[in-house]
């Protein structure tokens, strides 16, 4: 059984390895790496498991280790479910709208910025739609105003940009956010 953990201790150190420097950029490879990780704790404890049973004959530290092991990995996974779990019901991310609605605002020929929506689609997958109410203007002017708003969206990590330009709208479509 030493032996064995030694060898799959050795391993898994290695794979984690090259996991490691990636692990920040997907759910997938983090997903993966810390099932690494849990084998190497895993071999880890058997290993230590193993010396103290030769050693001081404590045939308990079997268990004890296993429940440390098992509580480190149930919080690194709930981290893992719960991002995920977001991304799969595409849910809003925290974005500042209030700051996103004073800058299309200050945009020149820009009204009014309203009926905001966000949501996120994949890890990096920010989309995001509004309505922005315009001066009257050749739409050569308004595509160079769509144009600006969507260069500072993206400035917010916003990948996917719909927006709605309008001219003239009732009271009930302009409203504020």
């Amino acid at each position: 059984m030493f032996a064995v953990a030694l060898i799959g201790f050795f391993t898994n150190v290695f794979t984690a390895l090259l996991l490691r420097k990636h692990a920040s950029e997907s759910v997938n490879v983090r997903a993966a790496y810390l099932h690494i990780l849990s084998d190497s704790l895993s071999f880890i404890g058997v290993i230590v498991g193993v010396l103290l049973i030769w050693t001081f004959n404590v045939t308990s530290i079997d268990s004890i280790l296993t429940i440390i092991i098992a509580l480190y990995i149930s919080k690194e996974s709930l981290e893992i479910l719960k991002e995920s779990g977001n991304i799969l019901m595409g849910s809003s991310p925290n974005i500042n709208f209030e700051e996103i609605k004073r800058e299309i605002e200050s945009i020149e020929g820009v009204e009014n910025a309203h009926h905001f929506h966000v949501w996120q689609v994949g890890e990096r997958d920010l989309y995001f739609e509004c309505h922005v109410k315009v001066e009257n203007m050749p739409i050569s002017k308004a595509q160079k105003i769509r144009d600006e708003i969507i260069k500072k969206l993206r400035e917010h990590g916003i990948t996917h940009v719909n927006v709605q330009l309008e001219h003239q709208c009732d009271r009930s479509s302009c409203k504020e956010l």
